[in-house]
């Protein structure tokens, strides 16, 4: 088989850039990237590691219909709670015709499970399966889903970063257990070395003792080393973070069948080749419509860094090794709607279950304005149109995750939305909603500090969560709080008009949305205008106070 380099790849074209989002990349009616030499290579040359030849006699972009060449295995109590959609994805995922399956996964579809089945199956058929994820808690969540279904599994990394859950299945514990008893015999042997070498004082005797005491770390160190590389044959799943999967105890395990790698829409592509080098088949599965890698450095973006693999690999020969998952089962359908429309060409539905649940179902939770309504937004400024006090944009430091020598950066904060956004968690707790449903977002870490402020004056309100819009990505709560931010006639919205922000926003919510923000500025971006209207056309934009919130009368344009 010819080894798969990434040479050229992770240099690769960068499509449209690092600002630039495409709203619709996956599915059988993309654009064509037909003619892009690079992504051609790309499935040459996982074509390559498969073992299949690209001959002019046999197209290799055309997969064989699914079902025709089943794994052999029975379905798990896993695939029972699949829909057919997941089923399809995971059946056409494990197709060993297929040297690339692409799984975009929409907020709420369910693509972990989906990802536990896939390789639950794999591993039940013999496969030996390499899954990665760019950061440790993506791992982890894996690695107790797997070890829950009955897989042998082993997590490699460094343990003081590895979950408390998840740490009994790290590689370094799996070895320790297996080598205790030897261990304390050795360590018996060595203090009764060492007790003897205090007492004796003949040269010859403790030069033999030292040698004994050489040849006992040199036992422990083989005896550590060949116990590593049993634990690692014998796993069916080996679990690592990108870059982790270049460490060094996986080079002796030769190719995997195949590598699974999860929010891929968020790593670069360099660190996914290190993961996709060690398999003969690939799956990549994250979502295109989130939000990107994080690049620091301006050049690397500029340069295409922050267009992850998975983006590529979606259009390659038009889509058709990429597949959707379809049914959302996590938020109120007034939320989701939205955004599959807007980010998913309207592919994406909410399934019964979740289409009209709202904060009022949850047990304790009083019905009012608020409580059954998924989606409002809250007007900053007065019906006079002046804006209510102190919401005005202004700069604020923030320490945040950058290097030491850029740690503190300039950001933006209003201090009005924080207050609004106080008093809005303080009405939610007095309805009944557990202060730790409630999460308060905002795409500014100024704002971010400031709001935690705020919250530690609303009376019950410990367990509410504040965090940045880009760190809540892959997770969910009953409600969320939006702090928008940006209130200024001529400077634009920054981050807000990113629509991939926008969607992970939106869509951390289970039971209901409310924005804040100043309408007259944000309605200047055509995603954010279109949002806008779907809350007006539905009667959800108001304004006033909180205890007399009213529509609001504010008409938009559409933006030049």
């Amino acid at each position: 088989r010819t080894p798969l380099r990434a040479g050229g790849e992770a240099e690769a074209e960068a499509g449209d850039g690092p600002n630039q989002s495409r709203r619709e990349s996956t599915g059988s009616d993309q654009t064509s990237t037909s003619g892009d030499a690079i992504d051609e290579e790309l499935l040459r040359l996982l074509y390559q590691r498969s073992g299949y030849q690209i001959s002019s006699q046999r197209d290799p972009s055309l997969p064989p219909p699914l079902g025709e060449t089943p794994l052999g295995v029975g379905p798990r109590e896993e695939d029972c709670r699949l829909d057919e959609c997941q089923q399809a994805v995971v059946d056409f995922a494990l197709d060993e015709a297929n040297p690339l399956a692409v799984i975009q996964g929409p907020p709420g579809t369910g693509k972990t499970g989906v990802l536990v089945s896939l390789i639950t199956r794999a591993a039940d058929g013999g496969q030996r399966v390499l899954a990665a994820a760019p950061s440790n808690a993506a791992v982890d969540n894996l690695v107790e889903r797997l070890a829950a279904a009955g897989l042998r599994v082993v997590r490699v990394g460094n343990p003081q970063r590895v979950s408390k859950d998840a740490l009994e299945h790290t590689l370094q514990m799996q070895v320790s257990k297996a080598v205790a008893p030897q261990m304390a015999q050795i360590h018996r042997d060595r203090a009764d070395i060492k007790r003897e070498l205090g007492r004796c004082s003949a040269p010859h005797l403790r030069q033999r003792l030292n040698a004994a005491l050489r040849k006992l770390g040199r036992v422990e160190q083989r005896m550590d080393r060949d116990m590593q590389s049993r634990v690692l044959a014998e796993a069916e799943v080996v679990l690592a973070t990108l870059t982790g999967t270049g460490e060094k105890e996986l080079d002796k395990l030769g190719a995997f069948d195949l590598a699974v790698v999860d929010e891929a829409g968020q790593a670069t592509e360099p660190a996914t080749w290190i993961a996709l080098l060690r398999a003969r088949r690939a799956v990549l599965s994250g979502d295109s419509q989130q939000l990107p890698p994080t690049v620091i450095s301006r050049a690397a973006a500029e340069g295409g860094l922050t267009v992850s693999l998975l983006e590529r690999a979606e259009a390659v020969r038009d889509g058709r090794y990429a597949r959707r998952l379809t049914t959302q089962y996590r938020m109120n359908a007034a939320i989701s709607d939205w955004c599959s429309a807007e980010m998913y060409n309207g592919t994406v539905i909410a399934a019964p279950s979740v289409a009209a649940h709202t904060l009022s179902d949850l047990d304790g939770v009083a019905s009012d304005p608020v409580t059954t309504t998924p989606l409002l937004l809250l007007d900053t400024r007065l019906p006079s149109g002046r804006l209510l006090a102190d919401c005005e944009e202004e700069a604020g430091f923030s320490e945040d995750d950058l290097p030491e020598s850029c740690a503190r950066s300039t950001s933006l904060r209003n201090e009005g939305e924080a207050e609004v956004a106080g008093a809005h968690v303080a009405r939610l707790l007095k309805a009944g909603v557990p202060a730790g449903s409630i999460a308060v977002q905002s795409p500014y870490s100024a704002q971010v500090d400031l709001l935690r402020e705020v919250m530690k004056r609303v009376p019950g309100a410990e367990a509410v969560e504040v965090a940045s819009v880009d760190s809540f990505q892959g997770r969910e709560k009953d409600y969320i709080i939006l702090s928008c931010v940006r209130s200024n006639e001529h400077q634009g919205i920054g981050f807000l008009n990113d629509p991939r922000r926008l969607n992970v926003a939106l869509t951390r919510a289970r039971y209901g949305v409310v924005i804040l923000g100043n309408p007259k500025v944000l309605a200047k971006q055509p995603l954010w205008n279109a949002l806008l209207c779907h809350f007006k056309d539905n009667e959800v934009l108001v304004e006033g106070p909180l205890n007399n919130l009213k529509q609001s009368v504010v008409q938009f344009q559409k933006p030049k």
